[in-house]
């Protein structure tokens, strides 16, 4: 605070000499604003310090009214009061403090700390006030020559916030302070008398602050940053000194103007460590990380994760120049990564951006990559001057996702061939039975029999092709029995090295020891020809086909990364050729039925489905490994089984035909065509028959007792009642009634709680009219 002036002397007495010299060397190094008020409220005298900040030329200033340059208004200003601030400070004559908004010329508000400090003329009247805020740097411009320097540079000392002290470079003396340095340092001003500089600074850093001291003598002004100063408890912060040398009786004083700067010392490490911390946290992200600087136009930054998953360095990253980063991406999605950075940079609007980019390694292979797009720092625009990427390999998700997809496909291709397949059995069955029939009708002479024949052989081939969409939708009739793979391709190895002829090298690669699988022998070897087939078709100018077994077992982390074939012990058969190689685009859908790549004619596209079909009616997996004029691989997975082998001796068949002896049959049909073929059919062959339509029908008819057959023959799948529920509750009241089962597939879901019994035959649909007439004949007389 600065006190009505008394005399000048003792420590003091410096201070009246050469006063304005003085004044014009110590308001070079302030940091505070300075604005002169007369008691008119009228600005007499301002800094360039405060003109640059409020954006005012200084003709506009000088002689407008204090809450013109403070506020931009042409009238008295009432807010906070702050004209009864300055009236009190010229009616009491004591310094005042506060806090203000003040408005620039531009418009722009800043928040300031003003300290008003009263100046006296020599009658003892406040004659202006000194209006000093925070945040000055360059001079205050020198008041008018008639001006009493001496008090008016003792106000501003003692009412700028920064310390400021006067040294003699030769003494080292301390030779007048202000009231901010003292409560800096912790010194009273008469306590400074007697002090030289090496007194507050600490002993190992005097060396260094003496010699920049020392140079401040032949410098107008010096600027020294974070310069430790001690303080009177022994205390250390850290100051920015803004030294001017001034003359004062002739003799070279140095003027130094203190500002803590220890806080922002703290923050400007703070800041430095949690830079370092953050860059070790990208570093040692999963994820690859860059940052696109657009003032420079380049990659200003890549992680390591962004360098093995590319394949490209750091340093090769980040030497691209512009947008060349996009070159890494494939040309069909190139443009629009390119579009889509330039939007994010000229947005100031927030975007943040998730796609999906094919991206090239620097071996030249491409991989599927997740890419997040983060727009930061922006500039007074609003428009952000970095973009930081976050990329993930998604390769293998993706490929997973499209097994996945395509899994799917084939369930619902299986359920709609399951479907088609059971209505065109029943169909192929009448059709099968009607030739019979007609047969029978007809003598041998009979031309029509030819017509007939042409007729069976359509419908035989139809039904072959019925069982191939049956073994891809997995509901094939199936026989498994524990069977060795080896034994399985070496009973057909002469016959696969005569399919594929002599200009491909068939090779064969064992293992001696494969487990067992459960599986059905024929099925199996219907996979192996159908694998077989297709590699011959392509090498068409010959190569090598090699067939390998061998023992596997897929863990845990291998299912995650396959979640097609779960964990377990295989058998692995793998089939491999040297042809021409399947494309990329259309792998996935090899194993949809009548999906081909041949040539119309040439085939049926039901071969790979079929393999498809068995293979998941096993209960295993098939995988594809292929590349255009690379070769393909085929994996079959079969579940290794705990049993051993077993040798089946099979009986030689003979069939037992004859008519019935007035035996009854009960057939049970839900299709009408179908049912009314098999009556006339059994009624042919003499035996009583009594048909129903479902399987409720049936039970009705035997539980009140309108009949007791001696055979059931029922339809598996039907409406309502199932053949064989319909076989178990009649045999309740029936123990030993003959039961024959017939089926155009068999939906094993729907199964499962009634499995086909041991001691039932099943007879598969279409079949012949006289293999039914022979099964009928052996079950009745005792035989399976």
């Amino acid at each position: 605070m600065v006190e009505k002036p008394q005399s000048v002397s003792g420590a003091e007495s410096t201070w009246a000499v050469n006063p304005e010299t003085f004044y014009r060397g110590l308001i070079q190094g302030l940091h505070d604003d300075i604005v002169v008020i007369d008691r008119n409220f009228q600005v007499v005298d301002i800094n360039g310090a405060f003109l640059r900040r409020m954006k005012y030329a200084r003709e506009d200033v000088l002689g407008r009214s204090c809450h013109f340059i403070c506020s931009g208004l042409e009238e008295p200003c009432e807010h906070e009061g702050v004209r009864c601030k300055l009236l009190n400070v010229f009616h009491s004559g004591k310094s005042m403090s506060f806090r203000r908004v003040h408005q620039t010329g531009g418009g722009t508000k800043t928040h300031v700390d003003i300290l008003l400090s009263p100046i006296w003329e020599t009658s003892g009247e406040v004659m202006l006030v000194v209006e000093a805020m925070r945040d000055v740097t360059d001079l205050v411009q020198a008041l008018d020559e008639k001006m009493n320097f001496e008090r008016f540079a003792r106000a501003i000392l003692d009412g700028v916030s920064d310390g400021i002290a006067v040294a003699d470079p030769e003494t080292m003396d301390i030779r007048a302070v202000n009231d901010s340095f003292c409560r800096m340092i912790g010194y009273s001003k008469e306590e400074f008398s007697g002090l030289k500089l090496r007194d507050i600074h600490p002993l190992e850093n005097l060396s260094e602050v003496m010699a920049a001291f020392r140079m401040l003598v032949t410098k107008e002004t010096n600027l020294n940053t974070g310069i430790p100063v001690m303080r009177k408890d022994g205390s250390v912060f850290y100051a920015d000194i803004v030294g001017t040398p001034v003359i004062i009786d002739g003799r070279t004083q140095i003027v130094g103007v203190f500002r803590d700067v220890t806080a922002n010392l703290r923050s400007k490490k703070m800041a430095e460590e949690r830079e370092k911390f953050i860059t070790q946290v990208m570093q040692s992200s999963l994820n690859g990380i860059f940052i696109y600087d657009a003032i420079a136009k380049s990659t200003t930054f890549t992680n390591e994760r962004a360098s093995r998953i590319t394949g490209w360095s750091s340093e090769e990253l980040i030497s691209m120049n512009g947008l060349d980063i996009a070159l890494l991406f494939h040309p069909e999605c190139r443009e629009e990564f390119v579009t889509l950075m330039e939007q994010m940079l000229a947005s100031s609007e927030e975007i943040n951006s998730e796609h999906e980019y094919r991206v090239r390694r620097k071996d030249g292979g491409y991989f599927w990559c997740m890419v997040w797009l983060t727009a930061f720092e922006r500039n007074a625009s609003g428009r952000p001057t970095k973009i930081i990427g976050t990329f993930v390999d998604v390769t293998d998700k993706k490929d997973l996702t499209e097994q996945f997809r395509q899994s799917q496909k084939l369930e619902s291709f299986g359920r709609l061939a399951g479907g088609v397949a059971h209505d065109f059995n029943n169909i192929l069955m009448v059709i099968l039975g009607s030739c019979d029939l007609a047969n029978l009708k007809l003598p041998e002479s009979n031309e029509i029999r030819s017509l007939i024949d042409e007729i069976r052989t359509s419908a035989e081939k139809a039904a072959s092709l019925t069982r191939q969409l049956l073994a891809f939708s997995r509901k094939q009739p199936s026989f498994p029995s524990i069977v060795n793979v080896n034994d399985v391709i070496r009973g057909v190895e002469k016959m696969l090295r005569r399919l594929i002829g002599e200009d491909i090298i068939f090779l064969t690669d064992l293992d001696n020891n494969l487990r067992p699988v459960l599986a059905d022998a024929g099925q199996f070897e219907q996979v192996i020809m159908n694998l077989v087939v297709n590699a011959r078709d392509a090498m068409p100018s010959g190569g090598k086909l090699s067939i390998r077994t061998a023992n596997r077992v897929v863990l845990e982390a291998e299912e995650k990364k396959r979640p097609l074939i779960p964990a377990g012990k295989y058998v692995v058969m793998s089939i491999e050729d040297t042809g021409c190689g399947i494309d990329e685009s259309i792998v996935g859908k090899i194993f949809e039925p009548f999906f081909t790549t041949k040539e119309v004619g040439k085939g049926t596209g039901l071969g790979l489905s079929t393999v498809y079909g068995i293979v998941k009616q096993s209960g295993g997996s098939i995988v594809v490994k292929s590349k255009v004029k690379a070769g393909t691989t085929f994996e079959v997975y079969l579940p290794q089984s705990k049993e051993e082998t077993q040798t089946e001796e099979r009986e030689n068949e003979t069939v037992k035909g004859g008519p019935g002896d007035a035996q009854h049959i009960l057939v049970v049909e839900d299709e009408p065509p179908l049912r009314n073929i098999l009556e006339r059919a059994l009624r042919n062959l003499n035996y009583n028959v009594t048909v129903a339509s479902s399987g409720a029908m049936a039970l009705d008819l035997v539980e009140r007792n309108v009949i007791r057959p001696d055979l059931l023959i029922s339809d598996v799948v039907m409406p309502g009642m199932n053949g064989i529920v319909l076989a178990s509750k009649l045999r309740v009241s029936m123990p030993t009634l003959k039961v024959i089962l017939m089926s155009g597939y068999l939906d094993s879901e729907k199964l499962e709680s009634s499995p086909v019994p041991r001691d039932v035959p099943l007879l598969h649909k279409p079949f012949k009219l006289d293999e039914l007439a022979t099964k009928i004949s052996r079950i009745l007389d005792g035989e399976r």
